[in-house]
This record gives C-alpha cells, sequence and structure tokens, in this order.
C-alpha cells in the first residue's frame, strides 16, 4: 500500500489534487472542534460587518464569522456529498454490473428497470423525494443518491457487458468459481478506472447539487448549515457584502476541482497496474547505452546494392522494478529491398520488440538506443519520435501478433483496411473502400464485398488476420514487418498467404521481415533466418542450411531446428524440448546432446466413432446443432456433428476458419447453447443441464482458449490466477497453495519468478502456458484445447504436449 501511495503521487496533478482533498478532509474533521463554538455564537454587536482584519469574510446578520462557518460547514457539506455518492455508486454497481455474472436473462430484467429509471428527470426525481420526506439533510441525500444510481448503473453495464463476455471470466465460471468473487475479482476490478473517476467527479457534482437544494430551501434546515445554505442565507446582501456567498461559492468549486483531479490521476495511476511496481525512470537514470562494438558483427547478407534497412547496435530497455531492463540488447543487421528474412526465437527472446522498436512503434517507456538506425536513407536517429513516425509513414506496413486486439472492435473491417488510403493518399470514401475490398479479396477472404461491411468479432481468427495482413499492404509500403504472420491461419490458408506476400515483395520490390516462432515457415518464405535468443542474435541462417541441423554454427540454433516434429515423428517417444537457461552464449562451441529420453511409453490414441471400444465412454457428441442469426438471417454453424470421446483418449478436430471446430468446442463446454443434438458426460446430458450448474461443477470440464491474452485477467498476476484456482477448490494452506503453484509453473516450463508477472508483462506464448497451467491445476475429466499450440514455441509445444 505504501509503495502504491508513493507512486500514486509522483505526478505534479495527482500531488495537487491530493493535497486539496487532504486539506478538506482535515477541516472536516478538526473544523468543528476548533471553531464550531465561535462559528455558531451570535454578537449582536458585530451585525452584517463587512471584511476586516478579525472578520476576513466579514459577519452575518447575526453577527457570526462568515471565515469561521465556512470552515465548519465542509463537514456538513462534504460528509453529506460522500454518503450520497457511496450509495449511489454502490447501489448503481449492484444495478449494472452484478448480472454479468447471473446470466443473459438477468441482463436483460436489469436493463429494462436501468432504462425506466433513467426515463425519469433528475430534478423531477429529487422534488417527488422532497415532497414525500420533507425537507432535511436525510432527505437530500436520499434524492441525490436516487438521481445517481442509474447514472452508475448505466455506466457499469455498459463497462461489465465487455467483462462478461470475456474469455477469462469464461474461465472463471468453468473453474467454479463462485459469482460472488466472480462480481468482486473479475468484474470490478476490470471496470474501476472509469468508475473511480466517474465517483471523484460525482463527488464535486453531488456537492453542487446538494448546495442547490439548500440554496432553494428544500435541503439542509436551520439551524443546520452547508455551504448552500449559507448561500441561500447571503444571496440577499450580494450586491452589499459580496463577501457573503465569496467563502462558501469558492469551498464548492475548490472542493469539485479537487476530487476530479484526484480521479484522473487514480485512472492513470490504475492503468499502470497492469505492468507492476516500476520505478521512475527519472530514478533510474540513463538507460544502458548502445554497444558500437556490435556493429562489427551485425547479421547482413553481401551485397553492393544499397541496405533499405540498417540497424547497428539496437538496446531496448524498460523501467524495471530494480533497474533498467533490457531484453534487446546490441542487435544489429540490414535488409536490402525486396528481401525476405525471418527472426526466430522463443518467446521472451526479444523478437517483436526489435522489429516494433525498427518501426517507431515501442512502448512509451522504452528507452531505444542504438549506434546505426537508417531507412529508406533517412537517419532515424536524429529525429525526434513525431518525426521520425512520420519518416516511415506509409513506408512500413505491420502485420501485429494478435489480431483480435489489433482491430478496433467499434469500426468495420473495410474501414480499417481502408484507412490509410484515406489519410495518407487523400483517397475518397468510395474509391478506398473499393480499394479495401480489392485487398480483402488478394488475401482469400470469402465474399469480400459483404465481410468488408462486417466488424472484427464477425470474423473468425484466421479471417481477422489475413485482414491485417490486406491492411499492411494496402500502401505498397517498402518493408512489411509481419510479428506471427500465420499463427492464426489454417494450414492451407497459411499456403497461400506466405505464397502471396513473396509474390507481392515480387512484384512491388518491398522487403519484409517475418517475426515467427514457426522454423518451417520461414523455411519456405525466407532467404535467410536471424536466430534470436535472449535479446541478442546469436547467429545468421542461409534457410538451405536449416533442414540439416549439422550445418549450423550455434547450438541454441541447432536445437531449435531439433524440436520441430512433423509426421514421421515417433509417437511413442516424448518429443524432444530445450532445457530451462542453456549456457549457450556462454559456450557457443558446445554442442549439448538433445536426446529424446524414453523414460515411459506414450500411448497417444485418437478416439473415432466407428471404433470398437470396451471402455466407458466419457463424452458423446451426437448430431449437434448450433444456429446463429434469427429468420431470413439464420444459419448453421454446426450442423449434425457426433463423435465420442472414450476416457484416457486424445480426439483431434481440424478445419479451416470458420468450419465450427470453435463453435463445437464452446457448446461442449457449456458456453454457447445449442439448438439440437445430444451431448452426454458419463451418464449426464449436459444439454439438460443448466449452463450454471454444468459450469460449476468442480471445474469437470475445462476449455484453454485460443487467445492467450484475453483468456487471462488483466488485473492479476499469474500467482493469483494460480492461487484463485486452487482456493476455489478447497487448497485452504497458502503454503501447499504456494508449492502446487511452482509445480505447475514447472510443468509447462515457466520460471518461478514468473508468478509475479502480468499478463501484459509476457509474451504469447507464455500466456498460453499460464492459460495451460490454469486448466491443469483441477486435474478435469474433459479438456477442450482450442488451438493449444498456436501461440507456442516448437520447444515449448514439445514439453506441453508430453
Amino acid at each position: 500500500m505504501k509503495q502504491r501511495i508513493i507512486t500514486l503521487t509522483r505526478t505534479p496533478m495527482a500531488v495537487l489534487a491530493a493535497a486539496g482533498v487532504v486539506t478538506l478532509l482535515i477541516l472536516a474533521v478538526v473544523a468543528p472542534m476548533l471553531w464550531g463554538e465561535a462559528a455558531n455564537r451570535p454578537n449582536p454587536g458585530t451585525l452584517l460587518q463587512p471584511p476586516s482584519a478579525e472578520h476576513p469574510l466579514g459577519t452575518d446578520g447575526l453577527g457570526r464569522d462568515l471565515l469561521l462557518r465556512t470552515l465548519v460547514a465542509t463537514r456538513t457539506s462534504l460528509g453529506m456529498a460522500l454518503l450520497a455518492t457511496a450509495i449511489g455508486a454502490a447501489a448503481g454497481l449492484l444495478l449494472g454490473a452484478l448480472p454479468a455474472v447471473l446470466g443473459h436473462r438477468a441482463q436483460r430484467a436489469f436493463s429494462a428497470v436501468i432504462n425506466t429509471w433513467l426515463a425519469f428527470p433528475v430534478l423531477l426525481v429529487a422534488m417527488l423525494t422532497v415532497i414525500l420526506l420533507g425537507a432535511g439533510s436525510t432527505t437530500s441525500i436520499i434524492a441525490l443518491s436516487l438521481t445517481m444510481t442509474p447514472m452508475f448503473a448505466r455506466l457499469a453495464q455498459t463497462l461489465s457487458s465487455r467483462v462478461g463476455g470475456s474469455e477469462y471470466l469464461a474461465a472463471a465460471k468453468m473453474l467454479g468459481v463462485s459469482k460472488s468473487r466472480q462480481y468482486l475479482r473479475y468484474v470490478l476490478p476490470n471496470i474501476a478506472e472509469p468508475v473511480i473517476v466517474n465517483v471523484t467527479i460525482s463527488i464535486g457534482g453531488g456537492l453542487l447539487a446538494l448546495s442547490s437544494l439548500s440554496f432553494l430551501g428544500v435541503g439542509i434546515q436551520p439551524p443546520e448549515y452547508d455551504w448552500g445554505r449559507m448561500l441561500n442565507e447571503g444571496f440577499e446582501q450580494v450586491y452589499s457584502q459580496p463577501s457573503a456567498v465569496l467563502g462558501p461559492g469558492v469551498m464548492v468549486v475548490a472542493a469539485g476541482l479537487a476530487f476530479g483531479m484526484l480521479g484522473e490521476a487514480i485512472a492513470g495511476h490504475m492503468r499502470s497496474q497492469g505492468r507492476g511496481r516500476l520505478l521512475s525512470p527519472r530514478k533510474l537514470g540513463p538507460p544502458p547505452a548502445a554497444d558500437p562494438a556490435s556493429a562489427a558483427g551485425k547479421a547482413s547478407a553481401a551485397s553492393a546494392e544499397p541496405p533499405l534497412l540498417e540497424v547497428e547496435g539496437l538496446s531496448v530497455s524498460f523501467p524495471g522494478t530494480k533497474g533498467w531492463e533490457t531484453p534487446v540488447e546490441s542487435v544489429s543487421f540490414s535488409l536490402r529491398p525486396g528481401e525476405l528474412v525471418g527472426v526466430v526465437g522463443e518467446s521472451g527472446s526479444g523478437k517483436s520488440v526489435t522489429m516494433m522498436s525498427v518501426a517507431q512503434l515501442a512502448p512509451t517507456d522504452a528507452a531505444v538506443t542504438a549506434t546505426k538506425l537508417r531507412f529508406n536513407g533517412v537517419d532515424l536517429l536524429g529525429l525526434d519520435p513525431a518525426a521520425a513516425a512520420k519518416a516511415v509513414g506509409t513506408d512500413i506496413g505491420v502485420v501485429f501478433q494478435d489480431s483480435l486486439t489489433a482491430l478496433n472492435p467499434a469500426l468495420r473491417v473495410g474501414t480499417q483496411v481502408a484507412e490509410g488510403l484515406r489519410v495518407h493518399a487523400g483517397l475518397k470514401r468510395a474509391e478506398a473502400n473499393a480499394r479495401a475490398v480489392e485487398a480483402l479479396a488478394t488475401v482469400k477472404i470469402p465474399d469480400p464485398e459483404r465481410r468488408a461491411k462486417q466488424f472484427p468479432h464477425e470474423f473468425s481468427g484466421g479471417m481477422r488476420q489475413r485482414a491485417l495482413i490486406a491492411m499492411a499492404q494496402i500502401s505498397a509500403p517498402k518493408l512489411i514487418i509481419a510479428d506471427e504472420p500465420t499463427t492464426a491461419l489454417d494450414v492451407t490458408v497459411q499456403q497461400r498467404i506466405l505464397a502471396h506476400l513473396r509474390r507481392q515483395c515480387e512484384a512491388t520490390g518491398a522487403a519484409a521481415i517475418v517475426v515467427s516462432h514457426d522454423i518451417a515457415v520461414l523455411a519456405e518464405l525466407c532467404e535467410r533466418v536471424l536466430v534470436m535468443y535472449k535479446g541478442r542474435i546469436v547467429e545468421e541462417v542461409d534457410v538451405r542450411d536449416l533442414p540439416t541441423p549439422e550445418k549450423l554454427q550455434h547450438s541454441y540454433s541447432r536445437a531449435l531446428v531439433e524440436c520441430v516434429p512433423d509426421l514421421s515423428t515417433d509417437r511413442s517417444v516424448p518429443l524432444a524440448t530445450i532445457p530451462e537457461d542453456p549456457e549457450y552464449l556462454n559456450e557457443p562451441e558446445e554442442h549439448p546432446r538433445w536426446e529424446r529420453k524414453t523414460t515411459e511409453s506414450l500411448k497417444v490414441v485418437g478416439a473415432r466413432a466407428d471404433r470398437a471400444d470396451s471402455r466407458t465412454t466419457d463424452l458423446v457428441v451426437q448430431d449437434l446443432v448450433v444456429t446463429f442469426g434469427r429468420g431470413r438471417q439464420a444459419f448453421n454453424a454446426v450442423d449434425g456433428v457426433s463423435f465420442d470421446v472414450p476416457a484416457g483418449t486424445v480426439l483431434g478436430l481440424v478445419g479451416e476458419s470458420g468450419s465450427g471446430k470453435s463453435t463445437v468446442a464452446r457448446t461442449v463446454a457449456g458456453l454457447q447453447a445449442a439448438n439440437g443434438g445430444r451431448i452426454t458426460l458419463g451418464d449426464e446430458d449436459l444439454l439438460r443441464t443448466k449452463g450454471v450448474d454444468r459450469l460449476s461443477r468442480a471445474g469437470q470440464v475445462q476449455m484453454i482458449f485460443q487467445d492467450p491474452y484475453s483468456s487471462l485477467n488483466p488485473r492479476m498476476t499469474v500467482r493469483e490466477v494460480l492461487d484463485e484456482v486452487l482456493l476455489t477448490h478447497g487448497i485452504a494452506g497458502a503454503r501447499e497453495r504456494r508449492a502446487q503453484i511452482a509445480e505447475l509453473l514447472d510443468l509447462v516450463r515457466l520460471r518461478k519468478n514468473t508468478g509475479d508477472l502480468y499478463p501484459s508483462q509476457m509474451s504469447g506464448g507464455m500466456r498460453q502456458r499460464v492459460a495451460i497451467a490454469r486448466s491443469l491445476a483441477v486435474k478435469p475429466t474433459l479438456i477442450i484445447a482450442d488451438e493449444i499450440t498456436s501461440a507456442l514455441d516448437a520447444s515449448v509445444q514439445g514439453a506441453v504436449l508430453n
């Protein structure tokens, strides 16, 4: 708590706001004790005195000091505003956010209540309350609370609807987390930022509203008084003695500003919580300088042609908990026009950070240094960030790794693809949209005209990734940086996209940097591959040497190649993996033997419906039908699917994007309603069991979601995510839970200190491993894995599948 307060008070606005609020709170506590009696004592000898040294704001009609009365009124004014706002916010959060964990029927019912409540004018509600209950302080608080409740409810409803549809809340339901903990641990923390801002602003607004009621004579009544009552009493002397309203008026404005500024400061602080508790860059001093010696060993192809991109001694540092952390250190390479270069390495090796820094898209808290950084003949080091970003402009296209978060959910896909043409090329809307449809067709999106009018959530994962590729290529850039461009694509689509990317580069002369942990993709597409390990380029490899590990110079490069399985891999032997923290860089010439050690024979048997088997069948799906849409827009996403999964077996479900794989998985998991068919687990018919009851059954069915980022609560560390699972399932001892968390992290090949990280601090592969560990923690009867290894390195895939 002390560290959080220190972090919060680093900005001038936060300091000023905190000082104002603390001053008000101190006045509310001590002013009545110090000056309460003097402020209420009439003095016939000083009636309506103007400001003086003895009475800085003058006196009222009974000779009472206006300054002292203004200070003493702080307790009543502030207390009433705080109480009314607290009641309104608490009631609004219950009414608006609680339905997110109760289901669709509760959401519709509560939404109807909120809409009806909001239909009544605020002033009408306040006046009706006064008429029914009579004027007074209690009535004012109730009236203000009743007007605030529906506003907070609507805000909470809007914010929680996003959380209610999130995969991390779905995972919590499947784990059997109670509704109260879902509400307190998953919903409220993820809607807290705007709610807190609105609460603090509402305190200031509440002060104004309560003062208005008192000013009109329907609020607080004599002998009690607040700032509004003082304004009422001083209004008669406003022309002869303006100081009578100056004190309370200034206090109302100052209190409103103080609470509003504090809300903004708190929201900014909470936005940084997902990145952990970091030290201030000012206290850290300058980041590590670029290493000029690294240029000597830079990775490049010998050519007399001027390079399109030159990078020498690139280092990227971030403020950490103990000092500067440097995930990318002394990276050097160059790129010719039209050249396709791959970058390979395990998750966390610095691939994406390096390329985003080249594209001038490094995070705002990153410190990027280099001895040379030239693109298209422009020295980016000599430019300020804005000028550097403009210099690369449309000449660099980027395909981001996470297609779901890279696309704006509020805009149609075609609009987003066409945006670059409208902004940079100055095309009219119609022409830009037509070009966007052509671009979508080029990347093999079916029915591109109709799809261009759809929103990102209506696309499958593979289609969203193709839309990102179309967006990156539409402006004919000189360089395309593709960060895991085929992660979410089907094999058949992947081949078409890779071929298209190569043709685009050949046709336009554009170069491409393809970041991937899939060596097979890079071998097929690129001319050379840069191998990264722990933030450094350890080797440059000709793709012709990739199939033969013996030709590779660095032991880490050889290990990566040996970890890639194929259809001829012996299924009875564990897959090859790379040990944690090998000493490659210290002993680059030493090549540890990567042996597939057989400690036991592994049987992996695919389940088929026509296989005769005497074992009890755990899961049976018969004639499953799932329909989306209504009326003429209705279509069967799943139509008559049947299969069974006997105990102890693994069933694979394969198909292109949009074929219904994920819909089947979510329906079996209870996250999607079925329109027909039968699903039984053991002796229980799951379709006849209410979804809520099914999901609360001790985590029997677990699902590992396709998108690792959206399946983890961004407000919880890895340790908290896993601890929640164990605590839910009755493991109450803190020591026992810590031991099991360490075992789970080791099972998915994550270090113990990973437990202190937030999802935003991890790579995609690390996040997926955490999601897998969470599902395995409850030892479920059935695991549904939706693209389980799509974000994992080959070496990690082996460890997870083993």
